[in-house]
């Protein structure tokens, strides 16, 4: 990923190369950072940039299935509750 603070720079250096022009600020910066894109995409792995460009999305075999709990009534509850405090 690139940082702001290189495009910043690299915007800036653009910009006086050009002789300090008023009002392109947003070209220099779109051009600084389509710049360092490009640098920082010639260094990646010929595998990496392919995942860069694609995430594929996993198939899906079977639909989710929704989990419900069972419902339990208070007899029962309390019974559970009375015999794990008689051991």
């Amino acid at each position: 990923m690139i940082s702001e603070v290189s495009v910043r720079s690299l915007s800036f250096l653009i910009w006086q190369q050009e002789g300090c022009p008023d009002g392109d600020a947003l070209k220099h910066w779109v051009r600084a950072k389509a710049q360092l894109e490009a640098e920082h995409t010639d260094y990646l792995p010929q595998s990496d940039k392919l995942s860069q460009a694609v995430i594929a999305r996993p198939p899906i075999s079977q639909r989710p299935k929704r989990a419900i709990s069972a419902r339990v009534s208070r007899s029962e509850r309390y019974s559970s509750l009375s015999a794990a405090a008689t051991q």
